[in-house]
């Protein structure tokens, strides 16, 4: 299932691709930024009309509640359908931020989640503002290697947000200073990081752990 937070959602969408839209000046610049532009505009535009146009799925979709996945300006499409595929199977909701690195439902994405992707129910957000506007009583816990907390140690609470940064970039100042607690998976020294998949797997699991909501024999 997938939807978007509210009913304004189309404006914002459509504000968001005419504030990119203006990179098309880059196009009387040189040839490497019009190709730059070009692919940055088009992949934004596809992406939100995909989102915008996608249908609810027929079947009903289990979800826990107690724990939800959070993607920030996701980069990678094999990794995003990594995460919904794990979504899917322990009955956890997805919340996406955009704008996104990659065509949403593209051949990439759809080649790590394959079929599991019709069972997780996804909420799309236009931005950051979007997101943090919804109404909520919950934490968000941003899973950052600039914590020295490690995750285990982390008490989980019912309703807890695991927020995910981009591949690339992770998460700006802003997005990082706001969130309320922020974890990380210990490494050995002289290692950069976790495929952000696998860390997520690892703190999600850890929730679902201390909670009790692994999906049960009838769920």
């Amino acid at each position: 299932m997938c939807y978007f937070t509210h009913s304004s959602a189309q404006r914002q969408a459509l504000s968001l691709i005419g504030s990119k839209a203006k990179n098309f000046s880059a196009f009387f610049q040189a040839p490497p930024q019009k190709i730059a532009a070009f692919q940055e505009i088009k992949t934004l535009i596809i992406g939100v009309f995909l989102t915008l146009t996608e249908k609810s799925k027929p079947h009903s979709i289990m979800s826990n509640n107690l724990v939800r996945l959070a993607l920030f300006e996701p980069d990678i499409p094999q990794n995003t359908g990594t995460l919904l595929r794990l979504a899917a199977c322990l009955g956890v909701s997805v919340d996406v931020v955009a704008p996104c690195g990659f065509v949403w439902g593209g051949k990439h994405m759809r080649r790590a989640g394959m079929d599991y992707l019709e069972h997780v129910d996804v909420i799309h957000h236009v931005n950051w503002q979007s997101f943090s506007d919804a109404p909520t009583t919950t934490r968000r816990v941003l899973l950052t290697t600039k914590s020295a907390a490690s995750y285990t140690e982390l008490a989980f609470q019912a309703g807890d947000t695991l927020l995910i940064g981009s591949e690339s970039a992770g998460v700006p100042e802003h997005v990082h200073n706001s969130v309320e607690v922020r974890v990380t998976v210990p490494m050995r020294v002289g290692q950069r990081s976790l495929n952000l998949a696998t860390a997520a797997a690892m703190v999600l699991g850890e929730a679902l752990r201390q909670l009790d909501a692994f999906p049960k024999g009838d769920q």
